[in-house]
């Protein structure tokens, strides 16, 4: 058979550099680096640079997956090839197997039959230690059960626990939904009572242009007494178009900063799971957890936002 030897492709490790060059810049500087870590900002300082390193060694689990990836997909279409063959072998060895192993079944039965009475005996010993086995692994399958119950019962309390997590976050979707139905019907009552104001504003300028017509047909001193009331009249206006403005402004800066309020809290709670989870505490439980303390479930622990 001829066989064909090819030299394996060596691992391309090549994918790692860039984060290599990036370690080469920073080790240094990070072996330097010195926080005043009971000062807020010097621990603001240091919670910042452990988050630009955390972001790097993301980035080489990313790479790492994605390459590890590429190779294990080359392995298995090499295991297939193998199977495939090894298949076909295994065929032509039976063709010649069947009548040796015909032969060697015949001479069994031989050595078999004179041994029949040997095995007899043999079968009765091993029948008391069958029993004897048989006993021993009845003890154990009861031991077995009462393990498995304990096991179904903790599996079923932690049923239980994820059953009350997942309706919790349920909620708090359903409160979010809520939330932002009722801003949106907010804005949009605004936008009806913008066109109203508008409207409304039309229909003014159109009875003081009626007015003002009026008015013309009238004598002198009238219209002088007109045109002041119209001055007076756009004033107000003009004093209240401010006002609206001015309030406008107040709720949109109202408004930014609940928004910066929110993604501040939000970026707060981020690095308090990645604390929790860098001290090996699975993700689902550190976010719950982060969730009840900012909530005030927990009064002996507070979040700094």
């Amino acid at each position: 058979m001829e066989q064909t030897i090819t030299k394996a492709s060596p691992v391309n490790l090549a994918v790692f550099d860039e984060v290599k060059a990036w370690m080469a810049r920073y080790r240094q500087e990070n072996a330097n680096l010195v926080f005043d870590y009971e000062d807020p900002q010097g621990e603001k300082e240091a919670r910042s640079h452990v988050y630009k390193l955390r972001q790097a060694k993301t980035k080489i689990n990313g790479i790492h997956k994605k390459t590890k990836s590429e190779y294990l997909a080359a392995c298995k279409a090499i295991d297939s090839e193998r199977n495939v063959l090894v298949e076909e072998v295994n065929g032509w060895i039976d063709v010649h197997m069947m009548p040796i192993q015909s032969i060697e079944d015949r001479r069994q039965a031989v050595i078999q039959a004179a041994a029949a009475a040997e095995q007899a005996e043999k079968e009765r010993i091993e029948q008391e230690r069958l029993d004897a086995i048989a006993k021993q692994e009845e003890e154990i399958a009861q031991r077995q059960a009462e393990l498995k119950a304990k096991e179904d019962a903790a599996a079923k309390a932690e049923q239980e626990r994820l059953a009350r997590f997942r309706a919790e976050e349920d909620r708090i979707i359903r409160e979010r939904e809520i939330f932002e139905a009722e801003k949106r019907a907010e804005v949009e009552a605004k936008r009806r009572e913008a066109e109203a104001k508008k409207q409304a504003e039309i229909d003014k300028q159109e009875a003081l242009k009626r007015a003002e017509r009026e008015k013309q047909e009238a004598i002198e001193a009238e219209r002088e007494k007109a045109r002041k009331e119209a001055e007076a009249k756009a004033k107000a206006e003009a004093e209240r178009i401010a006002a609206e403005k001015a309030e406008r402004e107040r709720l949109a800066e109202i408004e930014r900063k609940r928004q910066a309020n929110k993604m501040h809290r939000e970026k707060i709670n981020k690095e308090v799971i990645s604390i929790f989870t860098d001290c090996k505490m699975p993700p689902d439980v550190a976010e719950k957890l982060t969730a009840d303390i900012s909530a005030g479930h927990y009064p002996a622990l507070t979040i700094n936002y």
